[in-house]
């Protein structure tokens, strides 16, 4: 009998547990309470231009993260640091202009824009494997089984 998974949460975690769980022969159902995939990620996409905000930068150490980059052929460029940068503290703030520090740490950034890793992940799944819009209500636990109800099931 083929186990079944309910992972709860569509952010990067939740679809990356969801993809090697998928890749090794596990029934998967992901149950995302928002109306998109991507949690903490998120880049907004308006006309032609693509504006992060949320998760942007990744750095050497990250390597799990540069590996499923590679895996998924997911290009990336290094962050610019020359020069000055805008800083925006809150909404009734004017931005501010200030120099970036030499001799930082070098970061990349994803082509496409970091939400590019959860659509490709995203690709490996069916409608009916990743659902959006689904709010758990209530986690039964016990011995047994767990049952999950949510919006749907509900």
């Amino acid at each position: 009998m083929m186990k079944k998974i309910i992972i709860l949460g569509a952010g990067i975690s939740g679809i990356y547990l969801g993809y090697k769980l998928k890749k090794v022969g596990f029934s998967i159902k992901i149950l995302e309470a928002n109306n998109r995939v991507g949690g903490r990620i998120y880049t907004k996409k308006t006309n032609d231009t693509k504006v992060e905000l949320g998760a942007t930068w990744l750095w050497k150490y990250n390597e799990e993260l540069l590996k499923v980059c590679k895996e998924l052929n997911i290009s990336l460029f290094e962050q610019n640091m020359n020069g000055d940068a805008l800083f925006e503290g809150t909404r009734t703030n004017l931005p501010e202009r200030f120099k970036l520090p030499k001799n930082q740490e070098i970061s990349y950034r994803i082509i496409g824009g970091t939400a590019t890793i959860l659509e490709e992940l995203a690709k490996y799944f069916s409608e009916d494997e990743i659902q959006l819009n689904e709010k758990v209500l209530k986690i039964d636990d016990n011995e047994a089984s767990i049952k999950v109800t949510n919006v749907s099931s509900s």
